[in-house]
């Protein structure tokens, strides 16, 4: 994960494109699956598993 997406739109847009749009596939293939997607405090997406039963 970039450290700065804001740099990378700046200085880099289609690297910015391309890891957003990765980020946007993985997401959307764990939220199918039941993991919850949270907000870390440190900026950073956190998914939890879907609870076991």
């Amino acid at each position: 994960m970039p450290a700065d997406i804001s740099a990378l739109r700046r200085d880099d847009p289609a690297a910015a494109s391309a890891w957003q749009h990765a980020v946007g596939c993985v997401l959307q293939e764990a939220l199918a699956a039941g993991w919850q997607a949270g907000w870390d405090p440190r900026g950073a997406y956190r998914l939890t598993p879907p609870p076991t039963h």
